[in-house]
């Protein structure tokens, strides 16, 4: 008989842990999770001396570790509660009216049946205190009763509040929805922004702390072949890309439902939002003055750039200069030099500590034939430039003039300038060098193409980490320069 009797009580069992499942939709749990705990309640209502509540404390502890919200939790055993007290008002009205018709002692049931008002009283005024919002367990309500839950539309855009089918006995005024599934709330950029710097990051802003193991770059991505790393932080999540993204591109992030909440919830669908970088801007460096030519650009290990160009001052031809900071932008246009005779050819190039090294053609005199020296500047990094130095000018020799030159550096800032010259008198070039060692400056300049007859042109230099350097030039084979060859020299430290 104990055997059918217990057996017969799996049956309600069953029927009232279907029915909690049904009350808690967004704990997102199956009914043998729900058997179980139900299971724990009525053993410890049944078996220890806690006036059949114990065993609701412990149900709503074991809910709350599960994943459900403390609050949710309680509505749901509150609900219980009161369904079971009405379901026994029901049971008890029952069993009196079979009593009166099998016992002849109707004044006895009369007095039992005078018990129920109160059991009734008691029930309607749960329900009272439920209905008035007396206690808060952190779910909204709209005017007409329904419940407000928290979730994600089907294509994974902003979340909206809508109204769910959850009973109003496990809802109370001004709470915050228990069974929401956790969604985002805000992205930066936003979705279908314009005009967003090619060096963003991108974040997504969640209805609740997430587990950050779950958030990486499987759930959190970018497309057009974006890589980058995922970072978490509180209730927000931080896409960087590797690299800057391209210019004036359309691209499309995406977080999926394996993003989880610590109750291990994902969304409801993918989300997924779309923005625009910016076109590139084309900016003016220099100042404006007439006929801007000849730019060259050389940049330091930090990102910093230096571009040198060919300008009038307003009297002749100058070397201008000007810095892009990384992550500032560019700076003012400088003057160089200070000469009134025409400049030309600038090059540049930098070192690892953030120093710059500009050389460049100039007259030192226009009057019989103008005849040309090779110059430069150094610009110290927190410093700025210096004075435009005399790197060669054969002042003594009116018929010498310098060629452009052109320049290389090791990364402590020792450069090797080369240049050819030009002799009037012989119709003859050579090539030239000068070393500048940083923190000394230059030295006196070395004839490298030692013909007398046969002409040198065009060196081309470069210099390894080391501060060894090697040239390169074409040289005439005959006297008449008809035939040309290279030849090379190194500079060995």
């Amino acid at each position: 008989g104990l055997l059918w009797i217990s057996l017969f009580h799996v049956v309600p069992m069953a029927l009232n842990t279907h029915a909690w499942q049904l009350l808690l939709p967004g704990a997102r749990r199956g009914f043998g999770w729900f058997a179980w705990i139900f299971w724990v309640r009525e053993s410890v209502n049944g078996l220890l001396p806690v006036a059949r509540l114990g065993g609701e404390a412990v149900a709503a502890r074991l809910m709350v570790k599960g994943g459900v919200r403390a609050g949710l939790s309680i509505a749901s055993l509150v609900v219980r509660l009161t369904l079971t007290l009405a379901t026994q008002v029901v049971f008890t009205l029952f069993g009196l009216l079979l009593l009166l018709f099998r016992t002849t002692d109707h004044a006895a049931v009369l007095r039992l049946a005078l018990l129920v008002p109160a059991t009734v009283v008691v029930l309607l005024a749960l329900l009272a205190v439920q209905r008035a919002g007396v206690v808060t367990l952190g779910i909204p309500r709209r005017v007409d009763g329904s419940a407000v839950i928290q979730h994600q539309d089907h294509a994974g855009k902003a979340p909206h509040l809508s109204a769910a089918l959850v009973p109003d006995a496990s809802l109370q005024d001004g709470a915050t929805a228990d069974v929401a599934l956790p969604a985002v709330l805000a992205t930066n950029p936003a979705n279908n922004a314009t005009g967003v710097a090619v060096g963003t990051t991108i974040t997504a802003t969640f209805s609740e702390a997430m587990t950050a193991s779950t958030m990486n770059t499987v759930t959190f991505s970018l497309d057009n072949g974006v890589i980058g790393s995922v970072t978490y932080s509180g209730t927000t999540a931080t896409f960087t890309p590797s690299n800057h993204l391209a210019s004036s591109t359309t691209y499309t992030a995406t977080i999926t439902t394996g993003a989880e909440d610590l109750a291990g919830r994902g969304m409801a669908a993918n989300y997924t939002w779309t923005f625009t970088t910016a076109a590139p801007v084309v900016q003016t460096i220099d100042p404006g003055t007439p006929s801007p030519s000849s730019p060259r650009i050389a940049v330091d290990p930090s990102g910093n750039v230096m571009a040198v160009w060919m300008q009038s001052d307003g009297n002749a031809q100058s070397i201008y200069a000007n810095k892009y900071t990384a992550g500032a932008g560019w700076g003012t246009a400088t003057l160089l030099e200070t000469s009134d005779m025409p400049a030309s050819s600038p090059q540049i190039v930098a070192d690892s500590m953030g120093n710059f090294l500009a050389v460049w053609a100039q007259a030192w005199k226009t009057v019989n034939g103008e005849r040309d020296g090779i110059y430069a500047n150094r610009y110290v990094a927190g410093t700025g430039w210096g004075t435009a130095a005399t790197v060669y000018a054969d002042t003594t020799n009116g018929d010498v003039s310098a060629n452009p030159p052109q320049i290389a550096a090791d990364p402590n800032g020792n450069a090797v300038a080369v240049w050819s010259v030009y002799d009037w008198s012989w119709n003859h070039d050579s090539v030239r060098a000068s070393r500048y060692v940083a923190g000394t400056g230059w030295s006196t300049v070395s004839n490298l193409s030692t013909e007398a007859v046969r002409s040198a042109t065009g060196p081309q230099v470069a210099v390894d980490p080391s501060g060894n350097a090697i040239v390169v030039w074409s040289q005439a084979s005959d006297s008449n320069n008809s035939v040309q060859g290279v030849q090379a020299l190194r500079y060995t430290l």
